[in-house]
């Protein structure tokens, strides 16, 4: 909630700079602390909830989707910053930041303490796990159907 609540200073900043400085430096430290505390908690639920296995795969996809929205997201500020105004956009920035926030207020996990207890062959998954290591883990060079290009 730090996170959403932060954001709310940006478009509240303007007067003189004795007042403007020490808001934005407050925003800028509740928004940094409501960034760590989130992204602590969600790691470490997507670090229990996810196989071991896929464990590298999830966390890449997830970055990748988080970080392919940021020039999307870039683009609509422009556009709405230029339509109606940087003020006006810095508010619907900070009014979308707290809906999320909101959502997750009104949600199971705000009441989530420990983490959920799983099955003790893990939780139900729709692939297998691979049989054993790859083979550049078991020793091989490559695998002996594998026909290199290379002399």
């Amino acid at each position: 909630m730090g996170l959403a609540v932060g954001h709310f200073a940006v478009p509240l900043a303007s007067g003189p700079w004795i007042i403007v400085v020490p808001l934005l430096v407050a925003a800028n430290v509740l928004s940094g602390v409501g960034e760590l505390v989130k992204a602590v908690n969600q790691q470490s639920l997507i670090q229990h909830l996810v196989p071991d296995y896929a464990l590298g795969r999830v966390v890449a996809s997830q970055r990748f989707l988080i970080l392919a929205a940021v020039p999307f997201g870039a683009l609509l500020g422009g556009a709405l910053g230029e339509a109606i105004g940087l003020r006006a956009t810095l508010w619907i920035g900070a009014a979308g930041t707290c809906t999320g926030a909101l959502i997750l207020l009104a949600s199971p996990i705000r009441t989530l303490r420990d983490l959920p207890a799983l099955a003790l062959d893990g939780p139900t998954i729709t692939s297998s796990p691979p049989a054993g290591p790859p083979h550049y883990l078991a020793g091989e060079a490559r695998r002996p159907d594998a026909r290199s290009s290379v002399g």
